[in-house]
């Protein structure tokens, strides 16, 4: 296999896959491949995937005892982004006040029996890092809410026994090398894309600060905070070369691009029905058997 992801592990090793994703995540077999259903992982799981070179992206708070339910372990420590104008912008409504009434629950009730269970995640993760697997950091998004959940993953990688700079390590360098783009991204060096984010404060000594970014770099042009909220920045030359880029994404999958006004570019969703019924994680049977 020259290039594969997947959600199973196993078989995918002996194919020479480059990556596996969740560690509790959809199964056709009625099962979970890397952990037991209480969130544990064993040395059968952590010692070929560290052995294999693959690329793993946990995904913490998003599989393994339900989906709703999980989002609550994250969101127990999310307090800090309730009211957060970037995502105030980024989500619709709807979206935005499920996400902030689960943050008041969490802080309502303490969701005891959950928070053990992602912990049980993050152990796995650590052992994993000390073995010196490569550990990405990914959301699954748009099964979890956009941004803000990147960055609950980092913070649980280090509530959980990570270091700031594995974390940081994982999210940059790691996320370059399953992508196959070591050579253009994922470290800052010269002959590199110039593109940074600006934060207050040192995430190496506190990962919340990795989230309180000031400026944006894409392309070598500098886009503060403002300009992303209120969309003045979508006219810049990388926003145009960023539609560019989607149109061209588009047009290579058959699908059509439309730009909006501002000049960005909104690529069509795939139809709900009846073409999600191909696919068999909607289906009744699998939704609470053998998914998350």
């Amino acid at each position: 296999m020259e290039e594969g992801n997947s959600h199973y592990l196993f078989g995918l090793l002996g194919l020479g896959s480059d990556g596996t994703e969740h560690l509790g995540g959809t199964s056709r077999y009625g099962r979970r491949q890397k952990e037991t259903h209480l969130g544990h992982a064993y040395d059968d799981m952590t010692e070929p995937l560290i052995a294999s070179g693959m690329a793993f992206t946990p995904t913490f708070g998003l599989s393994g005892a339900g989906l709703p339910a999980t989002r609550a372990a994250l969101y127990r420590y999310a307090e800090w982004a309730v009211g957060d104008r970037r995502l105030t912008s980024l989500m619709s409504e709807a979206e935005y006040e499920e996400f902030r009434s689960g943050v008041a629950a969490a802080q309502q009730t303490v969701p005891t029996d959950l928070l053990a269970f992602v912990a049980r995640h993050g152990a796995t993760v650590r052992r994993l890092l000390e073995g010196g697997a490569h550990v990405g950091v990914g959301t699954d998004s748009p099964l979890v809410p956009p941004a803000i959940y990147y960055h609950l993953n980092l913070q649980a990688m280090v509530r959980y026994g990570a270091t700031p700079h594995q974390a940081l390590r994982s999210a940059t360098v790691e996320g370059a090398r399953a992508l196959g783009m070591s050579a253009r991204m994922g470290t800052v060096e010269p002959g590199k894309l110039a593109d940074l984010v600006l934060v207050e404060g040192d995430p190496l000594s506190d990962i919340r600060a990795a989230a309180a970014v000031r400026s944006v770099v894409l392309g070598g042009v500098v886009h503060s905070v403002d300009d992303l909220v209120s969309g003045k920045s979508s006219g810049s030359a990388a926003g145009v070369r960023g539609a560019a880029a989607v149109r061209s994404a588009a047009s290579v999958r058959g699908t059509s691009a439309a730009a909006s006004p501002s000049g960005s570019a909104h690529v069509a969703d795939v139809p709900q029905r009846p073409a999600r019924e191909r696919y068999w994680w909607h289906r009744e049977e699998h939704a609470h058997h053998s998914c998350c």
